[in-house]
């Protein structure tokens, strides 16, 4: 009973503008307190059943927000997409109609993401090419390299990509965080409710943005220094030993200067 009140005084607050233009019915107030009792309680089928006889009794805006609501937690976006429409429509202010836009978009997206894809076409099959001829010298010249740094082995780089992988943590770590504040949204019974936990979800996300943004500029600049150290290694000479005719010996030395 106690959650029953706190839900009736929210909804009272959000449907103050729209009861100062025109009072609802009894008739219909009695079902949509009945609908908010069983919104508090999750039971979305029961709750759909009472906004939508409240409606029909009396076709008040404050029956909009919540029944679409209910119908989208039941599982059913497309049904919820109409009332949401009209839940915008009535609405008194731009902000309030920003809000149920984005519900819409959101609702709009799942209902596409549930239309199964069209099949793709399978590609030709390729001739099959003849394997490669492999070529066999008799004398193997045997290579010794000069021993070369070890371009992963380098401190700085490997402290600036363990830095960007941890700042990268973050901003995913806050991402995480503001789809969850997204779902508290979502869920809100009222459109007080929904602004406040969008309005974290918005701060969170920016948070998150920046962090993956620094961190992706660290990991690059990590990344750059890996090349250098590996360009550098390159150029270090390497010395080449091969039988030559006659007993004796060839030696070459290869290498950038």
């Amino acid at each position: 009973m106690k959650r029953a009140l706190i839900i009736l005084v929210a909804i009272a607050a959000l449907a103050g503008p729209a009861q100062a233009q025109r009072a609802m019915a009894p008739a219909a107030r009695a079902q949509l307190e009945r609908g908010l009792r069983a919104y508090g309680e999750r039971d979305w089928s029961a709750a759909i059943e009472a906004f939508r006889a409240g409606y029909a009794i009396d076709p008040h805006p404050d029956f909009l927000f919540p029944w679409a609501q209910a119908t989208r937690l039941s599982g059913d976006c497309a049904g919820a997409l109409p009332l949401y429409r009209r839940a915008r429509e009535a609405a008194t202010g731009e902000e309030d109609r920003a809000d149920i836009e984005r519900l819409i978009a959101r609702c709009e997206e799942e209902v596409e993401r549930e239309q199964p894809p069209p099949e793709p076409e399978k590609p030709a099959p390729e001739p099959e090419k003849p394997p490669p001829r492999v070529h066999i010298h008799r004398r193997a010249a045997a290579v010794q390299s000069a021993p070369r740094s070890r371009w992963y082995k380098d401190g700085l780089g490997a402290g600036l990509a363990i830095g960007g992988a941890v700042v990268v943590a973050g901003g995913v770590t806050f991402l995480i965080a503001a789809q969850r504040a997204d779902d508290d949204a979502a869920s809100a019974g009222t459109l007080d409710g929904f602004v406040a936990a969008s309005d974290t979800a918005d701060q969170r996300r920016l948070i998150g943005a920046i962090a993956l943004g620094a961190g992706a500029g660290i990991a690059a600049v990590a990344v750059l220094r890996y090349a250098w150290v590996a360009h550098l290694s390159a150029r270090e000479p390497a010395v080449a030993v091969a039988p030559a005719p006659g007993g004796g010996a060839l030696v070459g030395v290869a290498g950038r200067f």
